[in-house]
């Protein structure tokens, strides 16, 4: 009985050899699309899990923002003493600390508006986030000091 189906499926294949063929070529081109789908989505997942592998486990940022969406007070930011009191208490937990400013607005250049961001550092903030400097240097500690008037711009 097997025999038998075995020869009946072999003489329709010859028979129908264009179905036949199209319907392999069907099945192959399926088949190698989807390994080719999962291939490219678990080379991508392993990129970005690389990518932010490191992202946060030796760094925290705190954002303070009022609850109730309204403006700021000074008194809803950290001020020095406040500061110093937490590297004394995590003295050995924190290698770096420092305040942050930002500021975000447009900017009119020509007839053209143009979106930019403004953050002001300290000297030794590359020691924290990498800056890829592709011309100039970074800021040192006597510009920060000496409140010289320099920018770095990152692109």
């Amino acid at each position: 009985m097997l025999l038998e189906n075995m020869f009946m499926a072999l003489h329709a294949i010859k028979a129908n050899k264009m179905r036949s063929f199209l319907t392999m070529l069907g099945i192959i081109i399926g088949i190698g699309s989807v390994i080719a789908i999962v291939s490219i989505g678990d080379t991508m997942r392993s990129m970005v899990a690389d990518l932010y592998a490191n992202v946060g486990m030796t760094r925290a940022i705190i954002y303070i923002w009022p609850s109730d969406g309204g403006d700021m007070r000074d008194s809803d930011y950290f001020n020095l003493e406040q500061m110093e009191r937490i590297k004394e208490v995590f003295h050995d937990d924190i290698e770096y600390m420092d305040t942050n400013a930002y500021y975000s607005s447009e900017a009119l250049f020509g007839r053209k508006k143009v979106k930019f961001q403004f953050q002001g550092i300290d000297y030794n903030y590359p020691d924290v986030q990498k800056i890829n400097i592709l011309y100039g240097r970074n800021l040192n500690e006597a510009d920060i000091k000496g409140r010289k008037k320099n920018v770095v711009l990152e692109a």
